[in-house]
């Protein structure tokens, strides 16, 4: 590790260099190249929501939609069915954070009557 320091110009492992003693940002760059990965608990159930959205009526519907989910649990799998106006979520959370999201995005859902 010390021979990283040298490598860069840094004399010891607080960040200064030489006769100039002024500290320096370190950055590392492996960590900044990986993306920060959430990830639900292992143990934790996966729903799959379907939801049906009357105002979802083309693909450029579509993509807010899908962003407002996203937005709610980033590592959801979301399938929409745009002339279904359906969307499908796998994800470990429940669904009123969904629902709100939606709503709020404009976007509301709506239940399919019963057959």
């Amino acid at each position: 590790m010390c021979a990283l320091f040298r490598a860069f110009g840094f004399d010891n492992v607080n960040g200064t260099r030489g006769a100039d003693q002024s500290p320096r940002l370190l950055i590392d760059i492996a960590t900044l190249s990986t993306p920060n990965v959430v990830s639900a608990p292992i143990n934790q159930e996966i729903n799959m929501l379907q939801f049906h959205i009357p105002n979802m009526t083309c693909g450029s519907c579509a993509r807010p939609v899908k962003d407002a989910l996203l937005s709610v649990d980033p590592l959801a799998q979301i399938e929409t069915d745009t002339p279904a106006r359906q969307v499908r979520v796998e994800t470990a959370l429940d669904e009123a954070a969904f629902l709100a999201v939606l709503a709020e995005a404009g976007y509301p859902h709506q239940p399919l009557a019963s057959r």
